[in-house]
């Protein structure tokens, strides 16, 4: 008589720790998500601030002797630079990283709170009835709904990683350094040395 309450006990567990799993790697991935667009609001806001710079330094130098001759090519080059700072301020606007940021992070609070729910279920003895199953399952589908912004397939994978503390070469490479905080890094840096050849070429 005992083995069909031991195997919905069974049953019970596993449900709960099924969706413990879930709702655990999606957390981790809206954290990561989070992570990334932070990321890319800094870098994104460096590229803008070190654009600005280059104007500022570009437009002193038709102060000194040795550029004065070249007045009108510098006044051409922080047309462009200014032109560039322009559409990449309104590119960035539109992608709204802060915003992004905030939602996934909210969401990822939202299912960590979640998540501590369904641990202590799971170190309870009760057994959750189908009306609690139910109620969890709700409260999962309804802060996904809640925070319509998904995560990456590659945030996922990248958080599973580093939750099991087993980041392969490829998805640390690509976190690091092939996500779009380094192209804007990139290309600061790229735009820096094609302004100072055009300067020093131009003398």
């Amino acid at each position: 008589m005992g083995f069909p309450s031991l195997n919905i006990q069974i049953m019970d567990k596993f449900f709960l720790k099924s969706l413990s799993d879930k709702v655990w790697n999606t957390k981790n991935a809206r954290f990561t998500a989070s992570r990334k667009m932070r990321r890319n609001k800094y870098s994104s806001n460096i590229m803008i601030t070190s654009l600005s710079a280059y104007i500022i330094i570009i437009n002193l130098l038709v102060y000194t002797d040795k550029f004065k001759a070249v007045n009108a090519q510098i006044t051409i080059l922080t047309i462009v630079l200014s032109i560039l700072v322009l559409v990449v301020t309104l590119m960035i606007n539109q992608v709204e990283y802060e915003k992004k940021e905030n939602n996934y992070h909210s969401c990822g609070v939202e299912l960590d709170q979640l998540n501590q729910e369904l641990r202590i279920l799971l170190e309870d003895s009760s057994e959750p009835n189908l009306d609690k199953k139910k109620e969890l399952l709700n409260k999962y589908y309804n802060i996904l709904l809640k925070y319509n912004l998904n995560h990456t397939v590659f945030d996922y994978e990248y958080a599973k990683e580093k939750s099991e503390n087993c980041v392969s070469v490829g998805s640390w490479l690509r976190w690091n350094f092939l996500e779009m905080h380094a192209l804007y890094y990139l290309g600061t840096i790229i735009i820096a040395v094609v302004t100072y050849i055009l300067i020093i070429t131009s003398l």
